[in-house]
């Protein structure tokens, strides 16, 4: 057994192959293109991102890195996706997923990574750190019969052009949400190909006021799986759109975050919200943090933006985070301004101790503190300091669109 990463073109491609033909959900060249295309086209790829186990100079199973910059409000971090988890069937049973699981977060505590997140089968990627950190939503709108007509708006193709107005209004949407894809140009039109069906809707100047991405990959349906827009008339003129291309009598799913502005503006019109929390070892929507201590730092913007709009505007002083990455958080003046690695120990001062696999959770915004002492064994120093960690560590909502799955 070698475990290694792809050297050159062919490699690639026998990669693209490999799993065209193990996750044929769909046609085999889907599956092939998709990968050629993430290959060529995605702005943060490198081939060593893709961490191979060959035999006799076969490759037969692979794991790959899906960098990505998310934001978390004013701050950005380095996140590695974790997708692609294949073996060929006759060489299963050998460890090698695990090997290669190994080599990947290894890779990323190497390489200024951040945080890990995958969208994984049950009961496996625990082993490796992770633990469900996020929720699914499902919207179904019952009755559509009284969508009431937008005439200033009007429908037509997607353009190339269309991508920064598409990125404007992502960011504008997406802005109370944690965890989200800091897109750009690239990464656009890497994602967007033959297979999805966009929607287009523009003013009456011609300015493009909303889009909708409405196809599901992984389910291989119909669906709304993203739809932007800046006002309420506008996301009802969208919605009228989605339903004109709609291909059956069935409710239509809406697969969004119920904080986005396209999913308030249309529940009104009668509609049944499904929110999904997945128990741990159930799967799905997973996170691990791999540096501690600079994924800290790297969210200062965040944790001084809350510091500013709470009690502790003024706060000096000190806050260790006992764990398996012991960390001291040093605040002047209401401002936190480092996080520096620290001795493992709780006897003084402010501090949390926990297991730094449920405090993820604390970190995306999937729990509140509160969550943390009530469903572990963490504690906390005093009463100030919980109040402290709940204005640092609040509850938000950790999201990714199913349109940047990996």
């Amino acid at each position: 057994m070698q475990v290694t990463y792809p050297q050159n073109e062919k490699e690639l491609e026998a990669i693209a192959d490999l799993r065209g033909k193990v996750f044929r959900r769909a046609s085999y060249y889907f599956f092939y293109e998709e990968r050629m295309r993430f290959h060529k086209m995605d702005p943060w790829f490198k081939p060593e991102h893709v961490r191979i186990v060959k035999e006799d100079n076969r490759i037969v199973s692979a794991v790959t890195i899906v960098a990505r910059p998310v934001r978390f409000g004013p701050a950005v971090v380095k996140m590695g996706g974790i997708g692609d988890v294949l073996t060929v069937p006759e060489c299963r049973g050998k460890g090698y997923s695990r090997v290669l699981m190994e080599s990947a977060v290894e890779y990323m505590k190497g390489h200024n990574f951040d945080l890990t997140v995958l969208f994984g089968i049950p009961n496996y990627y625990h082993k490796f750190g992770y633990l469900e950190g996020m929720r699914n939503y499902q919207l179904e709108l019952l009755d559509t019969s009284h969508v009431p007509e937008q005439a200033r708006f009007h429908v037509r193709q997607f353009q190339v052009d269309d991508i920064p107005e598409m990125l404007r209004l992502y960011q504008a949407n997406m802005r109370h949400c944690h965890l989200v894809i800091d897109r750009n140009t690239r990464y656009m039109e890497c994602k967007i190909n033959q297979r999805d069906l966009l929607i287009v809707i523009t003013d009456s100047k011609g300015k493009l006021a909303g889009y909708a991405h409405t196809w599901d990959h992984i389910g291989n349906k119909f669906a709304v799986m993203e739809a932007m827009t800046a006002e309420r008339d506008a996301s009802l003129a969208l919605l009228s759109e989605i339903l004109k291309q709609k291909p059956t009598n069935e409710p239509l799913i809406i697969k969004m975050s119920p904080q986005m502005p396209f999913v308030r503006h249309v529940r009104s019109l009668g509609s049944e919200l499904k929110i999904r929390s997945f128990g741990e070892g159930e799967g799905m929507g997973m996170v691990a943090v791999i540096d501690l201590c600079q994924l800290i730092n790297n969210l200062k913007p965040l944790f001084n933006e809350r510091l500013q709009t709470s009690k502790f505007n003024t706060f000096s002083g000190k806050l260790k985070i006992a764990c398996d990455q012991p960390v001291q958080l040093l605040f002047d003046d209401g401002e936190l301004k480092s996080c520096t690695p620290a001795a493992n120990d709780s006897t003084a001062g402010f501090w949390l101790d926990t297991d730094l696999r449920y405090f993820s959770r604390n970190l995306i915004g999937y729990w509140t503190i509160r969550d943390l002492l009530d469903h572990t064994d963490a504690k906390s120093s005093n009463s100030e300091c919980l109040e402290l960690l709940e204005v640092l560590f609040p509850e938000t909502e950790p999201f990714m669109l199913p349109w940047d799955y990996f």
